[in-house]
């Protein structure tokens, strides 16, 4: 077992003033016997009142809104977790995660490139997404279909996951997109969750490897469409930048 202390933030800054902010935030990681929550919270500025609830994937959400104009928006989620993968508990799989959502449905490239993988392990799958990708930052965005960035055979964590996700399915795989942070300094991350002799298994195509106790989840979904770790609403005419820092440290 492994006691974390983790750090999530991330800043909008506009260049004129917005009102009638709307957000719903995806930033508090769920509890269970691997994944357990010590403590966490979240604050914003400005500061808004929070409203938990939780999504159609069991996701925990945080809902508030902000009238007022402003010309910046941060939310900072912080606490403490303790990880411990050889407790990962026996679960069935929902039967949605079988199928494909809005990022994930196949094209014949796709079909193709399934049929030619003589094995239905979800290791070695995820072995040859990752040798089918070079990792390159800013040529895919949110909206990109792993259709899309399967044939650019580029991307970042995001097309590595989503592309395992229908190779594990065209398989007869239940498997699901996990969204979080890594131990260390930097951003959001995207790996795959693998349902096997009745366990949800790990995978992270990116880094070709197990997830273990270095990983934080935040949210599950059947791709990235499902569960992006914010969203939101204004009114106004501006630009926007956006900062975004993480970091998972040892306690």
């Amino acid at each position: 077992m492994r006691r974390y202390h983790y750090e999530f933030q991330t800043t909008l800054n506009f260049t004129a003033p917005v009102t009638r902010h709307y957000v719903v935030l995806r930033c508090l990681p769920g509890s269970d016997p691997a994944q357990r929550v010590v403590r966490c919270g979240v604050t914003t500025n400005p500061q808004i009142s929070l409203y938990c609830s939780r999504d159609g994937f069991g996701n925990r959400l945080l809902s508030g809104s902000y009238a007022p104009a402003h010309d910046h928006f941060s939310y900072r989620a912080a606490g403490i977790v303790e990880n411990n993968s050889t407790q990962i508990p026996r679960s069935q799989p929902h039967p949605m995660y079988r199928h494909p959502g809005l990022l994930t449905r196949p094209d014949e490239a796709l079909l193709d490139f399934a049929t030619a993988q003589n094995t239905a392990d979800p290791e070695e799958l995820a072995a040859a997404v990752h040798a089918h990708f070079q990792y390159t930052p800013g040529v895919t965005g949110p909206a990109t279909t792993a259709a899309e960035s399967f044939r650019l055979g580029q991307g970042v964590c995001q097309d590595y996951a989503q592309n395992l996700l229908v190779l594990c399915r065209l398989k007869g795989l239940a498997a699901r997109y996990c969204m979080g942070i890594t131990e260390g300094e930097g951003v959001t991350h995207a790996w795959v969750e693998v349902h096997q002799n009745g366990r949800w298994l790990g995978l992270d195509p990116t880094r070709a490897c197990r997830v273990d106790e270095t990983y934080l989840r935040f949210a599950v979904g059947r791709d990235a469409q499902d569960c992006p770790v914010d969203r939101g609403t204004f009114q106004g005419v501006t630009g926007q930048t956006e900062t975004v820092s993480a970091s998972m440290h040892l306690e």
